[in-house]
């Protein structure tokens, strides 16, 4: 596991870039701390951070957040941690032209003026996928046109039956649309899904 890799290589400096539980961890592994420096890169989704992160993040040597709204996060609750931007190389990332997006829309079975709401996540427990159903549908009453694009797995066992959680509350499951869904239709990139 980690501490084999870690003993075997020495480093001066283990680099957790990934959510906060898995900072967490890499932190809670059985590894000599005092001979290797910590450094935390991760996101910040919401207001507070949980308490936890905010006690793990003090253990960090550096820390990085990927949003200066992360960064005024961090602040308030006693970090300190500097910006780390994710940068988008233009020559691959490129905005689509309108045409192109009404292409792909048909290419899903979207209207051309449809509402359409997207999440691009992992099918967590931590995340508040109910409420974003919840307030979808909600929205979307008096639109039958609407979809929620849900780039993520319509089930997990880490997570949510977004399947059982319509099932069980009324809600249209027609209006979504999952990764899998996108990928049949020839939407292999995140790119082209966004």
């Amino acid at each position: 596991g980690l501490q084999g890799v870690v003993s075997a290589w020495q480093p001066d400096i283990i680099h957790v870039v990934q959510d906060a539980p898995y900072a967490e961890a890499v932190y809670n592994s059985p590894i000599d701390w005092s001979r290797h420096k910590f450094m935390i890169t991760t996101p910040v989704d919401g207001v507070p951070v949980f308490p936890p992160w905010i006690d793990l993040f003090a253990h960090a040597d550096s820390m990085l957040t990927i949003s200066h709204f992360g960064v005024e996060a961090h602040r308030a609750q006693g970090i300190r941690s500097l910006p780390c931007i994710p940068g988008v190389d233009t020559n691959v990332f490129y905005r689509y032209t309108d045409a192109e997006r009404l292409q792909l829309r048909e290419m899903m079975g979207i209207a051309p003026g449809a509402f359409v709401l997207m999440t691009a996540a992992q099918n967590q427990g931590r995340k508040a996928i109910p409420s974003m159903l919840k307030g979808f549908f909600a929205f979307t009453q008096d639109k039958p046109n609407a979809r929620y694009v849900l780039d993520m797995e319509p089930i997990s066992p880490a997570g949510w039956n977004i399947p059982m959680l319509c099932k069980q509350n009324g809600w249209d499951a027609g209006k979504l649309i999952f990764r899998a869904d996108a990928l049949r239709h020839g939407l292999h990139s995140l790119t082209m899904r966004y």
